[in-house]
């Protein structure tokens, strides 16, 4: 059985920073107005999803590694540190993979905000960028740790060009469709510092408002939210990639798939308020 050495991860509370710290425009509205129209999502980010080889231990753009000490698929509502005052769950579908790996969007939208994100002493600065269905919409597609088409991948030097589709500059208002093709997973190191592979994750997400006073956060399961055209074909998709890591990992329990409300999702959302956070199936 390989051994995974799990590390506290603040995932949730970076969101919920990035949450409230966001400035609205003047096009926001109130929760339960008429642009309170959820997404709809065509992919998950990835294209590639399989089938797995054992003999090899990749299943699509998925490439499990014993020298990685990391969870190459983070399910949403994965519980951290589980009865400290850090406990907390995993607010999204969380990737690790090769970081040549590409990005697609998953909606026809607008984004609302993209923001570069240094860090100090570590090799994981890259884009994060807010989609929404309109610039008018409560709800927003949260991609974080993307890096540009046009970076070397085969260096793991910080690359902070900008996002690009088809060679445009993306910005705040680029209006995007479900597909294109706009970066490449960012930059992490796994538990043991050593290594530097791929991580994206996405986030689907609505703000909790009081007037303009943002007070809370939810997000939400992304299977919830599938166009019927692909929902099929990626709900098996998910439940062969965690059925393929446990067979790899030599773990039949790791992921709870019997308590899922839906492949990948151990709740169907996450309520973060007055510093509460409250997981609802």
């Amino acid at each position: 059985m390989r051994k995974i050495k799990n590390s506290t991860l603040v995932i949730f509370f970076v969101l919920t920073l990035l949450f409230t710290t966001c400035n609205y425009d003047s096009q926001s509205t109130e929760v339960g107005s008429e642009n309170n129209e959820p997404p709809i999502l065509m992919n998950l980010l990835i294209e590639n999803w399989g089938p797995y080889d054992s003999s090899t231990g990749v299943s699509g753009d998925f490439e499990f590694r014993s020298d990685i000490e990391a969870i190459f698929f983070n399910e949403y509502g994965r519980l951290y540190a589980v009865g400290t005052p850090d406990e907390s769950a995993n607010p999204t579908f969380e990737y690790k993979v090769p970081r040549d790996t590409f990005v697609y969007m998953p909606i026809d939208g607008v984004v609302s905000r993209i923001d570069w994100q240094p860090t100090s002493g570590y090799k994981q600065d890259d884009w994060e960028i807010f989609i929404k269905p309109s610039m008018q919409s409560d709800w927003m597609i949260i991609i974080d740790h993307v890096v540009s088409i046009n970076c070397d991948r085969s260096s793991t030097k910080v690359c902070d060009l900008p996002l690009t589709i088809n060679g445009v500059e993306i910005t705040t208002g680029t209006e995007v469709k479900a597909g294109d093709l706009f970066g490449y997973f960012g930059n992490s190191e796994d538990n043991s510092g050593g290594n530097v592979f791929g991580r994206t994750e996405i986030t689907i997400g609505k703000y909790i408002k009081d007037g303009n006073q943002v007070v809370g956060t939810i997000s939400y399961c992304p299977m919830s939210y599938l166009d019927t055209s692909v929902k099929q074909s990626l709900e098996s998709s998910i439940n062969n990639l965690m059925a393929s890591y446990e067979i790899w990992l030599g773990d039949s329990s790791f992921y709870d798939e019997t308590n899922m409300v839906a492949p990948g999702c151990v709740y169907s959302q996450i309520t973060e308020s007055n510093g509460k956070i409250t997981p609802t199936k």
